[in-house]
């Protein structure tokens, strides 16, 4: 049985960058149409094109570093996307990334999320209830600091328990009424539909969760005990 350790950091990277843009061109239309409910009817569009650029801009990196590289994520998100996602996913990213170390330790993970949450915070001007990515970004972070506050749970158990915090908070933004972006627009009509930028960023983790089973050979479970149907 082998670890995520037993792999090359950035190795590791550029496949779960691979892996979460062929998931975000598969899920692009079904994205597209969550937006299409309570925003511009782009976000999946935008998300893909984010994702392929990405691709490209690390593949001309030489020998980087996992901040050089997650950092590279963030700017070309930054440069390719449109409108406020494209802003925050990759500020955020860049930010975020100073935290990662050469191993990527789930301490530095944990790290990792909440930096990224904190600036999400910052540039979205949001809460939680707000019906946002950060309905998202603020469970997955407490998920993996507790991970760091016991040796029971390994890359893959934190992992786990990531994804399912990151469905929870998908799952929530159903009922809520959007408070803040162009989903506020739609005031009531909000409710009932779950916020695409949530449910985009509970697919990435979803991905990074698979790719973890797939370097250990294992599975582990996030544990779901109910249907969600974004």
């Amino acid at each position: 049985m082998s670890s995520p350790e037993d792999t090359e950091p950035v190795e590791l990277l550029d496949t779960l960058l691979e892996r979460v843009g062929q998931r975000i061109e598969d899920e692009r239309d079904h994205l597209t149409e969550l937006d299409s409910k309570i925003g511009d009817a782009d976000f999946g569009m935008n998300l893909h094109r984010g994702c392929q650029s990405a691709l490209d801009a690390v593949e001309a990196l030489e020998d980087p570093s996992p901040t050089e590289f997650v950092s590279t994520i963030g700017e070309t998100l930054l440069e390719e996307m449109a409108g406020s996602s494209g802003i925050i996913f990759g500020r955020s990213l860049m930010v975020a990334s100073e935290e990662l170390d050469e191993e990527l330790s789930v301490d530095s993970v944990a790290a990792f999320a909440e930096a990224f949450r904190e600036t999400v915070e910052d540039l979205g001007e949001v809460d939680v209830g707000a019906k946002t990515m950060y309905d998202v970004v603020v469970p997955v972070t407490h998920a993996l600091r507790a991970s760091t506050n016991t040796e029971e749970h390994g890359p893959l158990q934190s992992s786990a328990r990531a994804v399912e915090a990151a469905r929870r908070g998908a799952m929530f933004t159903t009922a809520l009424r959007a408070k803040r972006g162009r989903a506020s627009y739609t005031e009531w009509r909000s409710v009932g539909n779950p916020d695409p930028g949530a449910v985009g960023t509970y697919m990435i983790l979803s991905v990074i969760h698979e790719v973890l089973e797939d370097e250990v050979g294992e599975r582990c479970s996030p544990g779901f005990d109910d249907e969600f149907d974004s």
